[in-house]
C-alpha cells in the first residue's frame, strides 16, 4: 500500500467524522439512533473499501484526486468516488453498493481494440466502459459481504446502456458465486439466461429502464448472514456471437426482499451457503 493512500485514508476519515458531527447537530430526524448507526456504517466503508485497492497503487493515487463525499440528508447517505458508490436504501435503510466500471474485471478490457474507457454525461462515475468489438464478453464484479447489511437477501444488477447500432447483445448468461465455495465451472452450469433488451416474455429475465436513464438487468441473488466475511462475485458471460455497443456503468448490489421474506428463508434453513436463482 502506498504512503499516499495511507495519508489519504486518514484525511478522509477525519473529514467524514467532522461532516457527520455537523450533520448530526443539524439533523431533525425523529430517530437519532438510525442516523448514528448509519454514520458508523458510512465511516466503516472508508476502511473496508481499502482492500479493493491493496494491489493497485495507480488506483490509490487516482482516488486521492477523485474521492468526494456528498453530505446526506436525514434519509439517505451517499459516498461517491471515481469508481465506487455507497448509499442507503430509503425503503429498508440497508446498504446498497455499486462498483463502477473501473472496479470490474472485464476480459480484454485493457485492449483498446476491444474496449474503450470514456466519460458519459449521465454516469455518476468519471469513467464507463464501452464495448467496441468482442466475441468473449466476460464481466465480473466482486465485493466483500461485510460491507453489505446482514440477514439480507441481495440482488446484483448490471447497469448499462446500448449504443446506437449495438449488435449481438440480445442474451447472456449471468451468475452469482462465492469464489471460496464454488468454482467457475459449477457456477456456469447453473447460470441464468438474461435478456439485455427491454422486450421478452414474463417468464424471462429482461432488462428494465431505470429512472436515471440507464438500463439494468438482474444477474442473480444471494443471502448475507450475520457476521458473513466472504467475497461474492456477480458475473455476466457470453461467448457465442460477435458483439458491439455495450456501455457499462457498473454492477449494483441492493436488497431484494422484504425483511419478513429474509426471515422465512432463514427459517427454511436456506441462506449462508445457499445460492439463489429463480
Amino acid at each position: 500500500m502506498s504512503k499516499n493512500y495511507d495519508n489519504w485514508e486518514r484525511l478522509v476519515t477525519a473529514v467524514l467524522r467532522k461532516e457527520w458531527d455537523k450533520q448530526l447537530a443539524l439533523s431533525h430526524s425523529r430517530d437519532p439512533s438510525t442516523i448514528s448507526s448509519t454514520s458508523s456504517s458510512f465511516l466503516d466503508l472508508s476502511f473496508s473499501s481499502r482492500s479493493q485497492f491493496d494491489d493497485d497503487d495507480d488506483n490509490s493515487e487516482s482516488m486521492t484526486d477523485h474521492k468526494t463525499m456528498v453530505p446526506p440528508d436525514e434519509h439517505e447517505v451517499v459516498w461517491r468516488s471515481a469508481y465506487l458508490c455507497l448509499c442507503l436504501d430509503k425503503r429498508t435503510g440497508k446498504n446498497c453498493f455499486m462498483l463502477g466500471a473501473r472496479e470490474l474485471i472485464i476480459s480484454w478490457g485493457d485492449k483498446s481494440l476491444y474496449w474503450k474507457w470514456t466519460s458519459h454525461a449521465d454516469s455518476r462515475f468519471s469513467t464507463v466502459a464501452e464495448l467496441e468489438f468482442v466475441l468473449w464478453l466476460d464481466i465480473r464484479g466482486k465485493i466483500k459481504t461485510r460491507i453489505l447489511s446482514p440477514k439480507t437477501i441481495y440482488a446484483a444488477f448490471l447497469v448499462f446502456k446500448l449504443a446506437e447500432g449495438s449488435e449481438g447483445l440480445e442474451v447472456a448468461n449471468a451468475m452469482i458465486r462465492f469464489p471460496d465455495d464454488e468454482s467457475d465451472e459449477n457456477a456456469e452450469k447453473r447460470a441464468r439466461i438474461v435478456h439485455l433488451q427491454t422486450v421478452g416474455s414474463k417468464q424471462e429475465q429482461i432488462a428494465v429502464l431505470r429512472a436515471d436513464g440507464w438500463m439494468e438487468i438482474e444477474m442473480g441473488y444471494f443471502y448475507v448472514d450475520q457476521g458473513d466475511q466472504r467475497e461474492v462475485e456477480a458475473r455476466l458471460l457470453e461467448n457465442t456471437t460477435l458483439k458491439t455497443g455495450l456501455i457499462v456503468e457498473g454492477i449494483e448490489f441492493r436488497p431484494k426482499f422484504e425483511k419478513k421474506q429474509v426471515t422465512k428463508e432463514k427459517e427454511r434453513g436456506e441462506g449462508r451457503r445457499r445460492f439463489f436463482k429463480p
